[in-house]
């Protein structure tokens, strides 16, 4: 501590300390940005599973028979 007492030290380490408590606070912040953009990504998975849910059950549920839907196949005779 003695060494680092002189007053033109003292702002240099006066400098360091006020960076690494800013380089401190944005490893904190780094890390909420990261469990935020997890939580997203969780709602927007969570969000696809229900679509697909709901339109599995809308197509398991379709009476309309494809009967109708198929084309017949036309020959041609040379």
């Amino acid at each position: 501590m003695l060494a680092l007492h002189d007053t033109k030290r003292s702002s240099v380490v006066g400098i360091l300390g006020v960076l690494s408590a800013i380089f401190n606070a944005m490893s904190y912040v780094s890390a909420l940005t990261i469990m935020i953009s997890t939580g997203i990504g969780a709602i927007s998975g969570l969000v696809q599973l229900i679509l697909y849910a709901y339109y599995w059950y809308i197509g398991e549920n379709n009476v309309d028979d494809d009967a109708h839907h198929v084309l017949n196949p036309v020959v041609v005779v040379v």
